[in-house]
């Protein structure tokens, strides 16, 4: 068996064509955890930025709000 470390490339044998794979971790010298992109799927889209996207944009607040909230009081 030979010996594979984190963030290395492998080769994924599915029952189908073999599938490119990354070294995600190694729990155990007989196990370990591959990291595979799903064929036809490519990367997954990016988590924050881009243009276009619905959300706000770092440090502005919700969108159509162009003011922060008031200091509420307690009603003392």
């Amino acid at each position: 068996m030979e010996t594979t470390s984190p963030g290395e490339l492998v080769k994924v044998a599915s029952g189908g064509p073999e599938l490119d794979g990354i070294v995600f971790d190694t729990p155990s010298r007989a196990k370990v955890v591959v990291a595979v992109v799903k064929p036809g799927g490519g990367p997954p889209p990016p988590a924050r930025g881009g243009a276009g996207g619905s959300g706000a944009a770092p440090g502005r607040g919700r969108p159509g709000h162009s003011r922060g909230a008031m200091h509420r009081t307690t009603g003392k």
